[in-house]
């Protein structure tokens, strides 16, 4: 349960970002921490 909403609260933190931040800075940021990039 405190996964789900700590997803929840993630996802909702997001989208009040935008798309923009999504996809050029969240997201390279956490596929580096993640070792992915």
């Amino acid at each position: 349960l405190q996964l789900d909403i700590e997803k929840k609260a993630e996802q909702q933190a997001l989208a009040s970002r935008g798309l923009d931040f999504v996809t050029d800075t969240y997201l390279p940021e956490r596929l580096d921490e993640m070792g992915l990039l």
